[in-house]
């Protein structure tokens, strides 16, 4: 998922996205790696399920789920029975309209349109009910957030979900996630010790457990090796401790990438503004306070990395302006891109270059990246709540985190997993760089109203993207409208453990 690996800004310079009938914010960035496009328009974004600046994102039947308040405990767990291996197994990646939870003992496993990224969750459902006799109905819906709330407000959910985990808490607040607090009390399998600490914690809101930890997908530097080679440049380093890999030496390899007749560009940005995060980061600035009760998007550190991402395309001219027709990643017109493990499926399908990976380049206050994490889920409407804990078990226990680590699509969450070398040595790609990022990883600002607070920020920043406002501008136009949206917010993501007054505390692994 990744964000979703996706989702814009302005109107994409080279190529642009395939499109599609229902389009998760996810699979829009997922995109990158099979169309080596990053930039996409706030129309796209609406069509999405972005909905207006104006609407809240979550629709007026979906905020039906309101009657019912997030649960602070839930009914002890019984044990499940353990039977015979199943015979057949019931595993059924398909089109929406996904089948509900039945009490049947049948569970049914959504994912929000993963495509190519849930090579991983077939065979896992297929293990677990070869294990456990428990059969499992897999559906990859293509359905946004906002449609799965839709579900819950009508009583046709499924059991299990997978979610970006910067969505649970506002849905998690809307009553649509089990607390999973007494289910981990009994647990000998998902127990946070087990995890990397900052993914672990991006599954709590206000002290409990909502989600169970999936994957980590840090941001890392994509580049092409063929144009590195050719430019006689060095490519970036896999160490995220090397001090000579800075703006200056980032600035300095994209401009030698470039090529005047500007057929061939050093570097491609996404203009999600969620991707910008890294730069702001490393710059020494904070989008909001440690509290996420007020806007700071009007503040230096937060100015400057726009400013740098900015002069990027329209100073420096390194990443391609919007008029500027060129080659995508995929087929040598683009030298860098940053993006997640999410896109390496798309790669390995798609591109026509050979590609690695590297760190992310160090700002003044270090360097940092985001890690849009995913999770899994329990309907709080579920059936089957006893047998989707024990799904979650086994999806978040070694067996199902080994068959996630060899799909490629991300870092697992179980520290013992990502760091084996089981994971770390497979294929083409050094996972290390990944495994390593998450020790750089910053918190983003989440609250119950992350959804309208994304949707609404992508929709004002495109201008700012396309030169025809100021960064200055945007921000002051931006701030104000943010800050009323955190006024309205009544829970927030907790930043403490990592939060510093410039820049993050690096997180604990």
């Amino acid at each position: 998922m990744g964000d979703c690996t996706a989702p814009l800004g302005s109107t994409r310079s080279v190529d642009t996205l395939p499109s599609r009938p229902v389009l998760t914010r996810r699979q829009l960035l997922r995109a990158v790696g099979a169309t080596g496009a990053l930039t996409i328009s706030a129309a796209t974004f609406v069509a999405c399920g972005g909905g207006t600046a104006s609407e809240p994102a979550v629709t007026a039947s979906a905020a039906k789920i309101s009657a019912t308040s997030a649960p602070t405990t839930s009914p002890a767990p019984t044990q499940a029975p353990v039977v015979a291996a199943a015979t057949s197994v019931a595993v059924t990646p398909t089109a929406a309209p996904p089948p509900k939870s039945v009490g049947k003992g049948t569970l049914v496993f959504q994912t929000p349109g993963v495509g190519a990224e849930g090579t991983a969750f077939a065979p896992s459902a297929i293990k677990f009910s070869q294990e456990t006799g428990i059969k499992v109905e897999y559906v990859d819906t293509g359905l946004d957030f906002e449609k799965y709330a839709v579900q819950y407000a009508s009583g046709s959910g499924g059991d299990v979900y997978e979610y970006e985990t910067k969505q649970i808490l506002h849905y998690a607040t809307l009553g649509a996630f089990l607390n999973l607090d007494p289910y981990v009390a009994k647990s000998k399998v998902m127990q946070p010790a087990e995890f990397f600490p900052i993914i672990w914690s991006k599954c709590l809101i206000q002290g409990h457990l909502y989600a169970g930890p999936e994957e980590t997908t840090p941001v890392a530097i994509y580049y092409n090796k063929d144009r590195f080679q050719e430019a006689g440049v060095k490519p970036p380093p896999t160490n995220w401790a090397d001090a000579s890999w800075d703006w200056n030496a980032f600035l300095d390899t994209a401009q030698k990438l470039s090529k005047p007749d500007k057929t061939q560009f050093g570097v491609t940005i996404s203009t999600w503004w969620v991707y910008s995060l890294p730069w702001i980061w490393s710059n020494g600035g904070h989008e909001v306070n440690e509290a996420i009760t007020k806007a700071s998007f009007n503040t230096a550190g937060v100015i400057g990395g726009w400013q740098w991402l900015q002069d990027l395309r329209w100073k420096y001219n390194v990443w391609s302006q919007p008029k500027q027709k060129h080659p995508d990643f995929n087929t040598g017109g683009d030298a860098m891109f940053l993006s997640g493990p999410y896109s390496i499926p798309g790669l390995r399908q798609s591109a026509k270059v050979p590609w690695s990976i590297g760190a992310v380049p160090k700002g003044k206050a270090g360097v940092w990246t985001r890690d849009p994490a995913n999770c899994y889920t329990i309907w709080t409407g579920s059936k089957n709540k006893d047998e989707a804990f024990q799904f979650l078990e086994f999806l978040t226990g070694p067996e199902g985190q080994n068959i996630l680590g060899q799909s490629a699509r991300g870092i697992p969450a179980r520290k013992s997993v990502a760091t084996s070398k089981a994971f770390l040595e497979q294929s083409d790609v050094n996972w290390q760089v990944f495994v390593d990022a998450v020790a750089h990883d910053g918190l983003q600002a989440v609250t119950d109203v992350w959804p309208e607070m994304d949707s609404t920020i992508t929709k004002m920043i495109d201008p700012m993207w396309n030169n025809q406002i100021t960064v200055d501008t945007f921000v002051t136009q931006l701030n104000p409208v943010v800050q009323a949206l955190l006024d309205k917010a009544k829970v927030r993501r907790d930043l403490s453990s990592t939060y510093l007054p410039v820049g993050w505390k690096a997180p604990s692994v």
